[in-house]
This record gives C-alpha cells, sequence and structure tokens, in this order.
C-alpha cells in the first residue's frame, strides 16, 4: 500500500498538525498577557479556525516567564448559535464547560458570568473568550443590540476581567458600519486587527518537509511560486503532488498535473473569495489580470448622473484631516502648487500657524477655487495606500471615478490595502500584481467563456457579480477579454504547462 498522503486541507487542522503562523501565535500569546483583545481577519480557507484551535492549545499550557496570570480558554462557534439567539444563549454556549454556570442555565446568565470571572480574577486565571466567525452574529438580530456589544466592550477593555480573540471573514470597521447599534460601544474598536495572509518561504518549507524527499528543490519552488506562500493553496497543490509523484512521469508532467487537479478542488474556494470582496474590489483584480495577460481596459468614467453639488460644511474637515494624514508640511505646499500658478501656496496660513490651522486653510483654499478633483487625483498616485480615505471623500465630494495608480483605467476604488495585506495584490511601485498565480488561472478559466462568445457579455458579468458597474467600464472590460480571444481559446491549460516546465 501507498503512504498515507501526509497533506490535509478538507477541515481545520489540529493543534499537534499546526504549521506556520508561529509569529503570530507569539504574538498573541504576549498580547493576551497583558489582556490586549485581537481578531483575525481572513477569507475562507485562510486557517481562521485552525489558528483559534492552536491558540487554544496554547493558552491551555503554563506560563514559560512564570508571570502572575494563566489563562482559561473559552471557545465558541458563533455559527452553531440558532437564529434567534439571545445573550443568555451566547453566554451558556460559551461556558458549557463550565460547572459552576450549569445550575444558573434557567436564571439570570449575568449573575453566573460574574461571579465566574470574579473567581477566575482572583485566582490569577484570565478568561480568553475564542470566538470563531464571529461576523456571523451580524444575522443574529437579538446580538446585535447595544446591551450585548457594549457589555462584551466593557468587560474587554481592561486588562484584568476578559481578553477576546475571534475570528471574521470582514475587518472590524466593516462589522461596525453593518450594526444596527452604535458602533462606538463596539468591542472591535480596541481590538488589534491581524490580517491573514501569506506565511513566509521558511514556514512554507517545514510544511512541505512532510513530503520527505518526494519533493525536491524544483517541486518545492513550484508549490511556493504557484500558491505564493497561502497555506491552503500549497496544501492543495502539495497534496495533488503527492499523488501525482507516484505516478512516476517526467516531473513537468507531473507537476502540470497536479497543478490542474489543484485548481479544480480550489475552485469552490476562489468563487466564495470572489464574492466575498466588493465591485471594486473584483474590477480590480480582473483588470490586474489583464494587465499580466497584455490587455488594459481604456479609460472610462462611472458616468454618476446629474447630482446635487455637496455641501461644503464638514467636507473641508475632512479634507484637511486626510491631507495631514497624507503630507507634512512642505509637501503639502508642493502638492498646492501643482494646482494652480502658485496662489494657492502662497495663501496658506503662514508665521505663528499650527499644522492644524494651515491643513484647515489648504483644505478652505481648494474647496474656494474648486480643484478638489484634480487634487484628489493627484492623492490617489502619491498615496496609493490611502485609496479607500481618499475614495470615501471623493464620494462626498461627488467625484466617482478615481484612476487606479497602475494603468489608464478608472474604476470606483476598492478595499486597496485589504487586498495588499492579505496577499491577494502585491505593490511593486509602478505596477500591482496578482497573487498567487492559481486566482490568475481561476479567472482566465472564468474568462473563457467571455472571450470565445459562448455567453452574452451581460449575462457574464452578472454571472461574475460585476452588474454594477457602470455600462462604459463593464464595456470596456468586456473588449480587453475579447482583444485576448486567441490566448484565452484553451483556457488555463498552457499557463500551467508553461510554469510546470519552467520550474
Amino acid at each position: 500500500m501507498p503512504p498515507e498522503n501526509p497533506f490535509h486541507y478538507t477541515h481545520a487542522i489540529e493543534p499537534d498538525e499546526f504549521v506556520g503562523r508561529e509569529f503570530l501565535i507569539s504574538a498573541l500569546l504576549s498580547e493576551l498577557r497583558r489582556g490586549t483583545s485581537a481578531l483575525l481577519v481572513g477569507a475562507t480557507r485562510s486557517g481562521r479556525t485552525s489558528i483559534l484551535r492552536r491558540l487554544e492549545h496554547g493558552l491551555r499550557a503554563p506560563c514559560p516567564d512564570g508571570s502572575r496570570v494563566g489563562f482559561t480558554p473559552l471557545f465558541l462557534d458563533a455559527q452553531t448559535l440558532h437564529d434567534d439567539a439571545g445573550e443568555a444563549d451566547f453566554w451558556r454556549l460559551a461556558l458549557r464547560r463550565v460547572p459552576a454556570v450549569e445550575a444558573a442555565a434557567a436564571g439570570y446568565i449575568y449573575e453566573a458570568v460574574d461571579d465566574l470571572f470574579a473567581d477566575l480574577a482572583r485566582r490569577a486565571l484570565l478568561p480568553v473568550l475564542l470566538i470563531d466567525h464571529i461576523d456571523a452574529l451580524l444575522s443574529r438580530p437579538n446580538l446585535t443590540t447595544r446591551s450585548f456589544f457594549g457589555r462584551l466592550r466593557a468587560m474587554s477593555a481592561g486588562p484584568s476581567e476578559l481578553a477576546i480573540v475571534a475570528t471574521s471573514e470582514i475587518s472590524a470597521a466593516k462589522i461596525n458600519s453593518l450594526l444596527p447599534c452604535d458602533w462606538r460601544g463596539s468591542p472591535f474598536n480596541h481590538m488589534l486587527e491581524y490580517v491573514l495572509g501569506p506565511v513566509d518561504r521558511g514556514e512554507l518549507d517545514v510544511l512541505l518537509d512532510r513530503g520527505g524527499d518526494r519533493f525536491g528543490p524544483e517541486d518545492r519552488d513550484f508549490i511556493a511560486t504557484i500558491s505564493a506562500c497561502h497555506l491552503y493553496f500549497a496544501q492543495v497543490l502539495a497534496g495533488c503532488l503527492w499523488v501525482f509523484n507516484l505516478r512516476g512521469r517526467p516531473s513537468p508532467q507531473r507537476r502540470a498535473g497536479a497543478a490542474k487537479a489543484a485548481l479544480e478542488l480550489c475552485d469552490a474556494t476562489f468563487d466564495a473569495r470572489w464574492r466575498s470582496w466588493s465591485v471594486g474590489d473584483r474590477t480590480l483584480i480582473l483588470t490586474c489580470a489583464l494587465a499580466e495577460l497584455g490587455s488594459t481596459p481604456d479609460a472610462h468614467a462611472d458616468e454618476p448622473g446629474a447630482a446635487e453639488a455637496p455641501s461644503t460644511c464638514g467636507v473641508a474637515h475632512e479634507l484637511a484631516a486626510l491631507l495631514a494624514k497624507a503630507y507634512a508640511g512642505p509637501e503639502l505646499r508642493h502638492l498646492l502648487s501643482l494646482l494652480g500658478d502658485g496662489t494657492l501656496q502662497r495663501s496658506l496660513p503662514g508665521g505663528s500657524a499650527s499644522d492644524a490651522e494651515v491643513f484647515a486653510g489648504a483644505a478652505e483654499l481648494v474647496m474656494r477655487h474648486g480643484v478638489a478633483e484634480p487634487l484628489i487625483r493627484q492623492m490617489v498616485r502619491d498615496r496609493p495606500r490611502l485609496h479607500v480615505e481618499i475614495h470615501c471623500l471623493a464620494r462626498t465630494l461627488g467625484i466617482h471615478s478615481i484612476a487606479v495608480p497602475y494603468g489608464r483605467g478608472l474604476i470606483t476604488v476598492p478595499d486597496y490595502p485589504g487586498l495588499v495585506r492579505s496577499g491577494v495584490l502585491t505593490d511593486e511601485g509602478s505596477t500591482i500584481r496578482l497573487r498567487p498565480p492559481m486566482l490568475l488561472w481561476w479567472l482566465i478559466d472564468r474568462m473563457r467563456s467571455l472571450a470565445r462568445g459562448d455567453v452574452k457579455g451581460s449575462t457574464w458579468f452578472e454571472t461574475m457579480a460585476l452588474g454594477d458597474n457602470s455600462p462604459a467600464l463593464n464595456e470596456s472590460l468586456h473588449d480587453a477579454i475579447k482583444s485576448l480571444r486567441a490566448l484565452l481559446r484553451e483556457g488555463s491549460r498552457p499557463f500551467i504547462v508553461e510554469t510546470a516546465r519552467c520550474r
């Protein structure tokens, strides 16, 4: 019998099989000793549950430095709460393994919670609430109340009563925006946020060591390149290559076969991730894919139509805050000099004026002279990592399209920093590249039907959840895809074969 495949990717990894993320685990344990809470943000199959289980295992171990605090981990999967669950249901599920709470199951649950936490504090055992899929609470109306989230915030805001480590598919800011209650009482406001992106090559090699001598240096390089060190994709690809290595074919053929099989296995995951991104995210990712294939959409505006000019009340204050975040004093003066004949620069407050007064004065000058749009476009070029903030202000000002920093297209700017932090995009200065290559291959297969004319353009954009784009932008994307008809005729297979041969 052939040996068992050592690479598992269909379920959460058990703590004793966990590989990688050691820096993250160490950082979380260190922060928890100070009572600091954290939110782990990652797309589906990013390892959120595995990390939380590994952390739970680490919290049960003795403190290595002999510090005062031990831990009492309390694990809760929010997806298991029924749709009409309330606060008492939440705490009963979280504390289900604590005998002291069983007797209070029919009574006022907070009395049991308070008594338990007070007892743990006396014994120097910090309770750590590990909430998997905390964003699932958004679909439980009885758990999106000001009292529930306010109590969580109050309990976890200090260093001694409770710490929380939660996982989510969306960021804390996004969760706050979706809460029907006042977000200022949200516990997420004081959490450290970690975005789960790729691991480094050293951690990936530790994982690949499970393959023993079945993986040579070229196989390892191939897995690292194609997965871009995303652990889930690396696990799937390594598992497929392990099977293909048993067949004794030449290395390029084995690698190509394994990559094709891995892409098929990851299809549902890519589809889920695609739909979790905003329309702007999808548009930017598709445009990056087209650019890497040698076709860039022409520039088109979003064509917002007639709209009332926004009130300047409050807008100047927002603009001043964004300018202060993006530019130092001398940079601000240079920026203003690019917008005219020097009038704006000379009109800035000087002398003993504070920085706040200078930025406020600059914002008022920009609004008064009607140069907000060229200012916004210059800021996009200068500060691409502030895309989200710039886009929000642009919308307020009625500017509905901003040029992306890498090419000619005009799109509604997505959560650019989040895509970079999660390893979907890499910012290489003047170029933004798509990662991992498996995502590009998946998009090639999706674009193939449109390029060949097998489906109508409107149907394809609806299927790809891009129907909310302006007709002009989708027409531009359609033309760019059609121009690649010959390249996309066979889908991703030629790209996979070429990559397998080159490694």
